[in-house]
């Protein structure tokens, strides 16, 4: 019994590391929940390397973050599931703060918050 055990574990990973290589989506995020992300908010933070600039979360700010804040809020009040839904506004700020909402929410793909 004990060496079906050390077998299957084996397999287990056998199995996780094929995955892997071949680029399977193992389903391991946490994705929160709608009513907690409608109550999610974001302060900007000043950049310790460059104090006169503003970051939303990894983001600089050109003036106010007000972009950053109105992709976010769109994203959030749109309850956004998807990284191609924040495409579009021809805005790179609103984009950003878009994408954000995602990753902080657990909504983004590892491969979308690299695009």
């Amino acid at each position: 019994m004990r060496m079906r055990a050390r077998f299957d574990a084996s397999h287990m990973l056998v199995a996780t590391l094929v995955g892997v290589v071949l680029g399977v989506a193992l389903p391991n995020r946490h994705v929160m929940p709608d009513d907690d992300a409608r109550t999610l908010s974001v302060e900007p933070r000043a950049n310790l390397a460059f104090p006169e600039k503003t970051m939303f979360g990894p983001y600089t700010c050109t003036a106010d973050c007000s972009g950053h804040f109105a992709g976010w809020n769109w994203a959030r009040e749109n309850r956004l599931r998807d990284a191609d839904q924040c495409r579009g506004s021809g805005s790179d700020s609103f984009f950003e703060g878009c994408m954000y909402f995602l990753k902080v929410t657990g909504r983004l793909r590892q491969e979308d918050y690299l695009q």
